[in-house]
């Protein structure tokens, strides 16, 4: 009994070497394993902190438009399908793309091609798989539903729009109007220089002369002067009626530029007469540029696209007709339109079955 004790002792303590030995192995085993891991984790999280786009890809934009379409796990989402029809009909590559849409040829899917009749020929000479021995094999009738896939092209509906709008605008144009201007010398400024009178007109109007006269009624003594104006002269008396023509040789008047009317002073028995400016009218016509704002609806177009490579479809009016009213100088001008804006839009690519023609009728 004693000595299948130690034996038994003797197992107890070659079992527990082994486990021991098999628990330090399977500790370096995993050590090793841990240890390769983070290495291989260092080295991709350091090539992904060195890295750097601008050396390694063409053309890489660190500022493209299209880095505003991702604001984050928070932000809200952006209309990707209005940012990539406007991208589509604006950008190069959408260009490009829509030409070759419309003018590359429609490819037809080949039933000859190699990935298919290859399967094809696979599927009829299954026999083969077996040798061409069917021992054991019963004759079973079996009924299932075969799926097969094809790929296939067709076009699909793209339509675009212009849009026109209408604005109110003119043109100043100037036109020919005569106007009459009437100046009594007795109430205007004046002032005196070497025994003269003279009195100061400051026309409202540019514009040139065309016809000049002078007025006045008297009916006391029988003094006589001459008055200067406008580079010619004619007599005043002091007695009749007179309402006669002169010609200026000076014709053109400006808008607030003055010209003065000169008369001398008039002396009997020692006295100074006529130190007033003395009772005439001048009147002058005068034909002046007249300007007239002529307003008229103009018509803008937006159009993203060439019409020429569409066909228009609709037209809709988006700003309802009526009355509009633009104001030029304090005057307003009113016109009127049976539509302020529309729509147009064009079919720039028909929709077609194209090479999926012959499935869509099996379907």
């Amino acid at each position: 009994m004693k000595k299948s004790g130690r034996t038994a002792w003797h197992s107890g303590i070659t079992m527990m070497c082994w486990v021991f030995s098999f628990t330090s192995q399977a500790n370096d085993q995993y050590n090793q394993g841990a240890d390769y891991a983070r290495q291989v984790q260092n080295q991709g999280t350091a090539a992904m902190q060195a890295f750097k786009p601008n050396a390694v890809l063409p053309h890489y934009n660190p500022e493209a438009p299209e880095k505003n379409h991702y604001g984050g796990v928070t932000a809200p989402g952006a209309d990707l399908a209005l940012q990539g029809n406007a991208a589509l009909t604006g950008s190069d590559v959408g260009k490009a793309i829509t030409a070759s849409l419309l003018n590359n040829p429609k490819e037809k899917l080949s039933m000859e091609a190699p990935f298919i009749s290859a399967g094809k020929a696979a599927q009829n000479t299954a026999e083969q798989v077996t040798d061409g021995r069917f021992d054991g094999c019963q004759m079973q009738r079996v009924s299932h539903t075969e799926f097969t896939q094809h790929v296939c092209s067709r076009d699909t509906r793209v339509e675009q729009t212009c849009s026109r709008k209408a604005t109110i605008t003119g043109e100043w144009t100037n036109r020919a109007k005569v106007v009459t201007r009437s100046y009594n010398l007795e109430n205007l400024p004046f002032y005196h220089k070497d025994e003269n009178t003279h009195a100061v007109i400051t026309p409202d109007v540019t514009g040139d002369i065309i016809e000049a006269r002078y007025r006045y009624e008297n009916w006391y003594s029988n003094a006589e002067l001459t008055v200067n104006l406008l580079g010619t002269s004619f007599i005043y008396r002091t007695w009749g009626s007179v309402n006669q023509p002169f010609l200026p040789t000076v014709t053109a008047l400006q808008a607030g530029k003055p010209f003065e009317v000169v008369h001398s002073w008039y002396r009997s028995g020692g006295w100074r007469w006529f130190v007033r400016p003395v009772k005439v009218t001048i009147i002058l016509t005068i034909k002046v540029d007249h300007p007239v704002f002529t307003p008229r609806i103009a018509w803008s177009e937006h159009c993203p696209f060439s019409k020429l490579e569409g066909a228009l479809s609709k037209t809709e009016c988006i700003e309802p007709g009526g009355d509009r009213t633009l104001h030029r100088e304090g005057k307003a001008y009113t016109l009127s339109s049976d539509c302020w804006a529309y729509r147009d839009s064009y079919i720039t690519q028909a929709a077609t079955h194209g090479s999926c023609a012959e499935y869509k009728r099996v379907a």
